[in-house]
């Protein structure tokens, strides 16, 4: 679900990826996957952006940014450099 989020979302369907990463959200926080519900919240926060609801994504981006430290996963850095860049 995750994957065709992202598909959707480069093809610029912002709709149909929010479906997938809906989806794909329901199922990692149903098993308790922080790993995903981490890359899925970061997804969110991008895909909200691009709908100019930017402070819901920095506030998703914080979100994943902070369960990326807990568990340590390389997602950290493409949040914190994403976060940096210019509105």
């Amino acid at each position: 679900m995750h994957q065709l989020g992202l598909l959707a979302f480069h093809r610029g369907d912002l709709q149909q990826a929010g479906f997938y990463y809906a989806q794909s959200m329901r199922l990692a926080r149903e098993l308790n996957d922080r790993f995903w519900i981490a890359h899925n919240q970061f997804r969110l926060a991008r895909l909200l952006w691009h709908e100019g609801q930017q402070q819901e994504a920095l506030a998703q981006a914080q979100e994943a940014l902070a369960l990326c430290q807990v568990l340590g996963i390389g997602l950290q850095r493409e949040i914190e450099d994403w976060l940096q860049m210019p509105a």
